[in-house]
């Protein structure tokens, strides 16, 4: 039952997206539109993603990328 509920809740919001390494996932927040369009249209968005400077490296997530 508890692996149910908690399918149901990753799919009806979208949860498993915010551990992924996409830049796009931090847009997805109105607040961040403006760093976001600021790192897209700079040299920087070639070189790093969010999640090479803001998340802890020795989280978990970063060492197995989605």
């Amino acid at each position: 039952m508890l692996v149910a509920a908690l399918g149901v809740f990753a799919w009806a919001t979208s949860a498993p997206v915010y551990l992924q390494h996409e830049p796009s996932t931090c847009n997805n927040c109105h607040v961040m539109d403006a760093q976001y369009e600021n790192w897209y249209h700079a040299a920087h968005a070639r070189a790093a993603v969010c999640t090479d400077c803001h998340l802890p490296h020795q989280n978990i997530v970063s060492y197995y990328p989605l």
